[in-house]
C-alpha cells in the first residue's frame, strides 16, 4: 500500500500536519449523533454571538435580561457564554414568526381581491 503524503493546514497561525486517512478513521469511529450532540453544546463568547446577530453588546445583555434572547451561562467570575444551539434556535423562531406574518399578509391580500 502506498504511503499517503500528509497535508499541512494552518490552525490559529500554527501549522498542523494531518494524515487524512488517520483523520477519517478517527471520525469514522465516533457515532454521528455523538458528533452532532457535541456541535450543539458549543459555548460562544459575546463577541462570537455578536458576529451572528446584529446587536450591540448593551442590547445583547438587555434582551437577555428581559427574556427576549437566550440567557448566557456563567463559566467563571466575570466570564459568561451563550450556548450556540440556543442562539440558532432563537434565530429559527424569528424566522418562523416572519414566515407566519408573511403568510397572513398573503391571505389578507387574496381575501381583499
Amino acid at each position: 500500500m502506498p504511503k499517503r503524503k500528509p497535508t499541512t493546514k494552518p490552525i490559529n497561525s500554527r501549522l498542523l500536519t494531518i494524515d487524512e486517512s488517520a483523520k477519517q478513521s478517527l471520525v469514522g469511529a465516533l457515532p454521528s449523533d455523538l458528533l452532532q450532540a457535541h456541535k450543539r453544546r458549543r459555548v460562544l463568547s459575546s463577541d462570537a454571538v455578536l458576529e451572528i446577530v446584529p446587536f450591540g453588546r448593551t442590547q445583547l445583555h438587555k434582551l437577555s435580561s428581559e427574556g427576549l434572547f437566550p440567557h448566557p451561562i456563567r463559566l467563571s467570575t466575570g466570564r459568561v457564554a451563550w450556548i450556540e444551539r440556543e442562539i440558532f434556535d432563537w434565530l429559527e423562531e424569528r424566522e418562523a414568526e416572519r414566515d407566519e406574518m408573511l403568510a397572513e399578509r398573503a391571505k389578507a391580500v387574496e381575501a381583499a381581491q
